[in-house]
């Protein structure tokens, strides 16, 4: 029951605190739309994001850190993951996703996209962590995998879009 609890607290200080200040940063940032082949220049603030996300959730308490867990996932290939994600299944759920292949990223996209991306890995933390308490031993990096970031990144872009018009 402790552990419930202070996994509602980690995701409630998550939720309102770090992915709406990174979220806040990256549209900062794309105030002027970015270019989607320079979309990588999102990633020095969502790297940073997640790596405080991993470090709320003390990852490092678990078998691993959090330098591991990016450099296996989201930074093995760093200058593509967004552009790559982006194209991928994740931009049909964006309100007028091909006008964004011409236009660019604006800071509404960069903003979702940074919080999606901020969301899955706090989720896939929860789900590496209560794996290591039930005693299975795992690599984080299978738990971390493209996929799973994608499908979460895809989850969260599902329920904001209900949310927000913009």
């Amino acid at each position: 029951m402790e552990l419930e609890l202070k996994d509602i607290n980690i995701n409630n200080k998550i939720n309102n605190n770090i992915l709406q200040k990174y979220g806040e940063k990256a549209a900062n940032m794309a105030s002027t739309p970015i270019s989607m082949s320079d979309s990588y220049m999102l990633m020095d603030i969502e790297e940073e994001m997640c790596l405080e996300i991993l470090n709320t959730w003390e990852i490092f308490k678990y078998n691993t850190d959090a330098e591991y867990i990016l450099k296996g996932s989201i930074l093995s290939n760093r200058d593509k993951f967004i552009y790559k994600t982006l194209l991928g299944k994740i931009l049909r759920l964006i309100p007028a996703g091909v006008t964004i292949m011409s236009v660019g990223i604006n800071s509404s996209l960069a903003r979702r996209f940074t919080m999606a991306l901020g969301y899955a890995i706090s989720e896939l933390s929860a789900i590496y962590i209560d794996m290591i308490i039930d005693d299975k031993q795992v690599d984080p990096l299978d738990i971390f995998t493209k996929e799973a970031i994608e499908d979460l990144m895809e989850n969260f872009l599902i329920e904001y879009n209900k949310t927000v018009s913009n």
